[in-house]
């Protein structure tokens, strides 16, 4: 039945049955053109980019700025934002502490956030990018709530509707929670804050 798409995997050990669709995020031009300027110069680099703007379909009330998060191998960040500083890229920032974020980044209606990116992260293929899986963006913006603010008063909604609407793989999630020293806080959160089984989050 899994193999027939049937069921689906949400957990160790756990299955469903399959009434929801996987996380596939819109096209961004404006992505793909800085992805194509990275990986010009560093043609053989690991990069991850997404948009915040794919979670407005997760919120009732809508962000009008966004955060570009580029991820790159820890040994490359620093490179990769004076590069993209280099280009005329002035609303790029390296890794901002909470008070550059609140003096700084929110100046611009959208910004770039280079940053580390966590070796085993969950990861997909958008044309000839990578992507996170929504496993991913789901705990990161848990995480890390001083760079998605804006997201504060919504983790509720965003994580309720990626559960409702989507094919979410919670031993994929917690694996990565984990990774990030964050697995018991976003189950306790999960746990008393959405309609997720808690049977599934273990």
């Amino acid at each position: 039945m899994k193999q027939q798409g049937l069921l689906r995997a949400i957990g160790r050990g756990v299955y469903s049955l399959s009434n929801k669709v996987l996380f596939h995020p819109p096209d961004e031009k404006e992505l793909e053109k800085i992805h194509k300027q990275i990986t010009a110069n560093y043609p053989y680099l690991k990069v991850c980019m997404w948009n915040t703007r794919w979670m407005n379909d997760f919120m009732v009330h809508q962000s009008g700025r966004f955060l570009i998060i580029i991820e790159v191998e820890k040994d490359a960040a620093e490179s990769v934002f004076y590069y993209l500083r280099d280009k005329g890229y002035n609303n790029a920032f390296l890794q901002p502490d909470e008070n550059v974020m609140r003096q700084y980044v929110y100046q611009y209606p959208e910004t770039l956030i280079v940053q580390r990116l966590l070796t085993k992260s969950p990861l997909q293929q958008l044309n000839k990018m990578i992507v996170p899986k929504l496993e991913k963006i789901l705990v990161d913006i848990f995480c890390e709530q001083f760079i998605f603010s804006g997201f504060t008063g919504e983790l509720k909604n965003i994580f309720n509707t990626a559960f409702e609407k989507y094919d979410i793989n919670f031993s994929t999630l917690l694996t990565y929670a984990w990774r990030r020293g964050k697995k018991k806080e976003i189950i306790e959160f999960m746990k008393a804050n959405t309609t997720i089984p808690g049977n599934i989050l273990k």
